[in-house]
């Protein structure tokens, strides 16, 4: 709604439903409601069309930005399970887009989260809890943001994603999930490991952080 207000987003670029913007949920506050009400700008779809790889990669390339709960040093994601006996909510269309982008040249899937639980603990952990379900695999080249940087793990060996992820994790935590892939004789280590290096795929944000 802001965007469109202020001219940013304008859907005259897209390459389908060009001049409007396509969703299948609205919600929010009242001054949403009102200003899409009635709006053409802003029609509704089913989620199996707007959650449809065809669709998807038609836009392309396409930018889907997804959060979640959890990523492990595997590049495993979930966003539905805190762990196997606390359901947070469904998964949405995270596995639909992150699917639907598997190849570079139809976009990028970010999960955009950040680094640290309302508690004060990681959100970047060594393995993901047993038992709950992944909304992302290891085998999905994802995307991982947080408020310390980008782990791009599209394209990366197995050896290099621990790192990428370890990497942009909260510094009250990163040392000891850097020490777990150094000590762990099960984690591959890529030639070259070091933990004093910037592994590829990794961007460092170097502004200023606020919590």
């Amino acid at each position: 709604m802001y965007l469109q207000e202020k001219g940013i987003i304008t859907n005259k670029a897209k390459k389908i439903n060009t001049g409007y913007s396509t969703t299948s949920l609205i919600m929010g506050s009242q001054a949403l409601y009102d200003y899409v009400d009635m709006r053409s700008q802003v029609q509704m779809r089913p989620c199996m069309y707007t959650n449809s790889a065809q669709k998807i990669q038609a836009c392309g390339p396409f930018l889907s930005v997804n959060t979640a709960i959890g990523v492990d040093l595997s590049g495993n994601v979930w966003a539905d399970f805190i762990d196997p006996l606390r359901y947070y909510g469904g998964v949405g269309g995270q596995p639909d887009f992150v699917r639907a982008l598997s190849h570079k040249r139809y976009g990028t899937p970010v999960i955009a989260m950040k680094s640290l639980t309302n508690k004060g603990e990681s959100k970047i952990v060594p393995a993901c809890p047993s038992g709950i379900t992944l909304t992302a695999t290891a085998y999905d080249g994802v995307v991982i943001v947080t408020e310390y940087g980008i782990a791009d793990l599209r394209d990366l060996p197995t050896g290099f994603k621990g790192l990428a992820i370890a990497s942009i994790s909260h510094p009250d935590h990163r040392e000891q999930l850097l020490k777990t892939i150094f000590n762990d004789p099960r984690m591959t280590k890529p030639k070259g490991f070091s933990l004093d290096k910037i592994p590829p795929g990794v961007t460092l944000y170097k502004g200023k952080v606020s919590i």
